[in-house]
């Protein structure tokens, strides 16, 4: 992804360490946006079937990565969607 591209949808946070399947939980979910998240709450995540305490932990680490600017993964490491 090059500098001036913007982090938006949920799938881009895979660069920042959000695995495939929480991705895949939040899109059943209707989060395709990162500010789909706005509002959402730890009890709201929790309630869906496919996310657990773990699923949390890993978005905030990639939303706290997102922050930071520290990418854990390059584009090329990173599905294709």
């Amino acid at each position: 992804m090059a500098d001036n591209e913007t982090i938006e949808t949920i799938a881009d946070l895979e660069l920042y360490g959000l695995p495939i399947r929480v991705i895949e939980a939040l899109d059943r979910m209707g989060c395709l946006y990162i500010a789909d998240l706005h509002g959402i709450t730890e009890e709201d995540l929790l309630s869906q079937p496919s996310i657990g305490i773990g699923a949390v932990h890993q978005l905030i680490a990639a939303l706290e990565n997102l922050r930071d600017g520290h990418p854990t993964k390059t584009v090329q490491e990173c599905i294709r969607f």
